[in-house]
């Protein structure tokens, strides 16, 4: 067959990749594991396909009788069958057709930013990505020896380690996420930005990798320094690169222009600041005035980075140089038409990115912020003020946005937030340069009162004040998905979440503050996620207000981010369904909707409750799932738990949560509850008037459609074989209650 027609498909494509895979497992392995691994495969496949269970207990069987050894190639076979499987998926997914002529037109300054986060159960290395990656690009290039190079390529994946030796430091973290960083920063910015086209859109990106210090005790002040100063070398490799082009390109002579007088006194001040990199080029660039100094403005640069004399001290000398060669090619060509374009995007990326790359947040709980308030001393606690007392520094070395925002986890009452800006102001002599204060909000009691929080808030003379200085007046809001969940179930997460969307919305206009929001997205359902563009369609219409943040946690980074072309996607998604969000008006709450949504959140966490509030619910989770691996597990620098001396379930994580059940197949965090109160409901009114709030109102057709997505991943018939190698028939009105409900 051809390598048009074996890449015609994904079908076609799967089957070639997979049977180049089964060459390298006979080759590397032997014929012996091939066949083992081609057995498990087609029984598997088998119970898929007929949902016949005796295929699944024919492969248990058989691989309890295996070795050590025997299991681990089984495993290595088939995560390498889903790496290959999910490339090609990503190569044949229908591309999202974005058209600047079909969103609502932008009247004012909009701002978007995805906030990228490391993850505890993400544990491809870098090395992996790259093989990964590789493989993508030899597939699309589909050239006539692709096969050929898919072969070398897979088989230096199969001998390659998937896990990490030791266990990964947030530094080892940060210099993961740069291998996305490298072609965001290179490619996908600006062609989003040229895609858009418009100068009130703003697109940043930010991270809490190196800044989250939220109950991991590994994030701390010397951290986040080292955090930034890794983003900071990134960013500044690209900007280099980008100089380099530009002044191949700048051959302008002195026998044809004049140059202004500001640009040859600071050429005339930099013969003394870096007098051998002046030496060299004023000699080779001896009437080519712009090389010359397109040339000493990348040394500094370099030396800014290296650390060594003569580089920059600040973002604004570099910033100005950059402004000062624009305003001197329009000098010296007459027009501003004629200006290099690439230096105009060049200059469109510093101000966007500093000498920092992404803005980074910093996350701390307010347990920790409030002792600090008191005078109660702690190394967490002094650890704090001496990463708050270092911003303005930072923001003087790479730029005003370093740091996004100081972010106060578990936020319960209007003081947790008011200490917070209490410490951090004593820190700033110029107020107008603190970063953005955002209360995160998480639990279902504390979001059905977000009103009561913020209102206090807003009611401080002194913040108020502040945030009134501000180019905007508006706060934001972080509404966090993962811990409601965990404490409430899915919908009543969901629907918390929404009402307390709707009531800072009506807040901020009778206040004048516009409030903007903060999703704080998981990568499952239960932590809120799912589509972008739906998820972003289903927030309650008109609270959508100039700018929106989310979280893209680690654990889908990959899957979203992984090349160029999907990382371009992925945003477009997401900014056209911002765009179309924001454009529209908010309507009134429909009463009858909304006692509806009422009722189905009471019964549904009625009966999540009932489930968490077993005795024995602690042991059979810690027993009966794989959470405990995550403590020993290489592939995460975050505790489990927030309190790790606690024995009470709810103070895991719920990041750990979601994992304990999603590994069995339980999936219980995605849907446990819903058919209960769905049942419950649909007794008391018409099937048909449940399906007409499902066709009239996005958010119940979304959250409907994500717990539908859970289900069709949970498989009682494996949770069962996980029950019965680890747990004891005492545990057994545990399991039985969770097959009563799923089926």
């Amino acid at each position: 067959m051809s390598n048009s027609n074996q890449f015609s498909n994904l079908s076609r494509t799967v089957d070639t990749i997979t049977s180049i895979l089964g060459e390298v497992i006979k080759e590397q392995a032997g014929l012996k594991y091939f066949e083992l691994v081609e057995d498990v495969r087609k029984k598997t496949k088998l119970y898929r396909t007929t949902g016949n269970k005796k295929y699944l207990l024919e492969v248990h069987k058989k691989i309890k009788k295996l070795s050590g050894k025997d299991m681990l190639i089984i495993a290595k076979s088939f995560t390498v069958y889903f790496y290959l499987a999910n490339i090609a998926e990503q190569l044949f997914r229908e591309s999202y057709i974005f058209s600047i002529k079909k969103i609502p037109k932008i009247s004012k300054k909009l701002y978007f930013s995805p906030v990228f986060t490391a993850h505890p159960t993400e544990s491809s290395r870098q090395s992996v990505l790259r093989k990964i990656y590789q493989i993508g690009e030899a597939l699309s290039s589909k050239e006539i020896n692709t096969n050929t190079q898919l072969k070398i390529l897979i088989t230096e994946l199969w001998n390659t380690r998937e896990i990490r030796s030791s266990k990964p430091t947030p530094i080892d973290e940060v210099k993961s996420f740069i291998y996305y960083l490298n072609f965001l920063y290179s490619e996908t910015l600006l062609e989003v930005t040229k895609a858009i086209n418009d100068n009130q859109f703003n697109f940043k990106i930010g991270t809490w990798i190196g800044g989250d210090r939220d109950g991991n005790p590994n994030v701390n002040s010397e951290v986040t320094s080292e955090a930034i100063k890794i983003y900071s070398n990134q960013i500044v490799k690209i900007y280099l690169s980008e100089l380099e082009i530009i002044s191949e390109n700048l051959s302008l002579s002195t026998d044809y222009i004049e140059v202004p007088l500001p640009m040859k006194r600071r050429i005339k001040k930099y013969a003394n600041v870096v007098p051998h990199s002046y030496k060299r080029f004023s000699e080779l660039n001896y009437d080519e005035p712009y090389r010359l100094f397109i040339s000493l403005i990348h040394d500094r640069l370099q030396f800014f980075s290296e650390k060594k004399n003569g580089g920059y001290k600040s973002y604004k000398e570099f910033f100005n140089d950059l402004t000062l060669l624009k305003d001197s090619l329009e000098y010296s060509l007459k027009s501003k038409e004629a200006i290099n374009t690439r230096l105009i995007s060049l200059i469109e990326l510093v101000k966007n990115t500093g000498l920092h790359g992404p803005s980074i947040d910093i996350r701390e709980s307010s347990k920790i912020v409030n002792k600090i308030y008191t005078n109660e001393n702690s190394k967490s606690a002094d650890d704090f003020n001496k990463t708050i007392s270092l911003i303005p520094e930072w923001q003087e070395i790479y730029g005003p946005n370093v740091i996004g925002s100081i972010i106060i986890s578990m936020t319960k009452s209007s003081s947790d937030f008011l200490n917070l800006f209490n410490i951090v102001s004593k820190e700033f002599k110029d107020k107008s340069k603190l970063p953005k204060l955002v209360p995160l909000i998480e639990e279902i009691d504390d979001l059905n009162k977000s009103e009561t929080i913020l209102s206090e808030i807003l009611q401080n003379k002194t913040y108020l004040s502040l945030l009134q200085e501000k180019q905007f007046i508006s706060q934001e809001v972080m509404l966090g998905y993962s811990d409601s969940n965990k404490d409430g179930g899915i919908v009543a997460s969901q629907w918390s979440v929404n009402k307390a969307q709707k009531k800072l919305s009506d807040l901020g206009k009778q206040t004048g503050v516009e409030i903007t929001f903060f999703h704080g997205r998981g990568g499952t359902i239960s932590r809120g996620g799912g589509p972008t563009f739906e998820s972003i369609m289903s927030q309650p219409t008109g609270t959508i207000g100039n700018s929106i943040r989310y979280t893209e946690q680690g654990e889908v980074i990959s899957d979203k981010y992984s090349t160029h072309a999907l990382a371009k996607e992925n945003l477009l998604i997401g900014i056209n369904a911002f765009l179309i969000a924001n454009s529209k008006m908010r309507k009134n709450i429909d009463k009858k909707f909304f006692n509806f949504m009422e009722n189905f959140t009471l019964i549904s966490s009625h009966k999540y409750h009932s489930l968490l509030d077993k005795k024995d619910i602690r042991y059979f989770f810690e027993q009966g799932t794989p959470v405990k691996l995550l403590e020993i597990l290489n592939i995460g620098s975050r505790p489990i738990k927030r309190n790790n001396t606690s024995e009470d379930v709810k103070d895991y994580r719920a990041i750990s949560w979601v994992f304990g059940w999603s590994q069995p197949r339980y999936t219980i965090t995605g849907w446990y509850g819903v058919g209960t109160a769905l049942n419950d409901l649909i007794e008391e009114m018409s099937l048909n008037e449940l399906r007409s709030y499902i066709d009239k109102y996005p958010f119940i057709k979304t959250l409907l459609s994500n717990v539908e997505m859970t289900l069709v991943k949970a498989d009682l018939t494996i949770a069962r074989l996980y029950f019965d190698c680890l747990l004891s028939s005492k545990y057994k009105e545990i399991f039985e209650d969770i097959m009563l409900n799923i089926y």
